[in-house]
């Protein structure tokens, strides 16, 4: 487990620093540069900075709290912008193996097709839209079934602090990958009606990996 982990950590550090470097989410690290500092105007010293903020990443590092974080209630330990850690955090949970990762670039294409038609088309990887429609859900989702939950939990298994950390990390793969799943066939802004021309045929479901 440990093993992974820092296998994991080496990957999100490498994913932070492209996003820094990198248009378009490179803006979002300058504009957050500005913000802790208005004085740090060389794009070197702001580079720099935005390194040292990437170590404070761990191997055990939550990388997002969801609707809680940055709040009072809990804190993250991570000093970096909230909306790359958006990013940082799909790219982490969204991937398991190689079909889940076919799923997830499939989601990245510019000319994504979704089995249902949309109401409209926009630009729904955002981090904001990440966060209100998939992260919030999911890490909520967790809070109930394991942290509101141990007493239920201790009751079969030794150590809880390991079984909750694996308990955890299976549950997010699963339902990130899930939700790919589903906004793959649905889209973000699915058009359903009641009419005959708004129902999908089951044969029109199954064709959803031609697209």
């Amino acid at each position: 487990m440990t093993q992974i982990q820092n296998w994991r950590l080496e990957i999100t550090c490498q994913e932070a620093s492209l996003l820094v470097t990198n248009a378009p989410t490179k803006e979002i690290a300058i504009e957050y540069c500005k913000k802790i500092n208005k004085n740090m105007k060389q794009e070197k010293d702001q580079l720099e900075f935005l390194e040292q903020r990437i170590r404070t990443i761990t191997a055990t590092s939550a990388l997002h709290l969801g609707i809680r974080h940055g709040t009072e209630e809990t804190s993250s330990n991570i000093k970096f912008p909230e909306p790359l850690l958006s990013i940082l955090w799909m790219h982490r949970w969204a991937i398991a193996d190689a079909e889940t990762l076919q799923n997830f670039r499939r989601l990245l294409r510019t000319d994504i097709m979704f089995v249902i038609p949309q109401k409209t088309r926009f630009d729904f990887y955002t981090p904001e839209w990440l966060r209100n429609n998939i992260i919030n859900n999911v890490v909520k989702t967790i809070k109930i079934l394991v942290d509101e939950n141990k007493h239920l939990h201790k009751n079969h298994y030794n150590s809880m602090r390991k079984i909750s950390t694996r308990l955890k990390a299976a549950l997010m793969h699963h339902l990130t990958t899930e939700i790919i799943s589903a906004l793959l066939w649905c889209g973000p802004n699915p058009l359903i009606g009641k009419d005959e021309n708004s129902k999908f045929s089951t044969q029109q479901q199954q064709n959803f990996g031609r697209y």
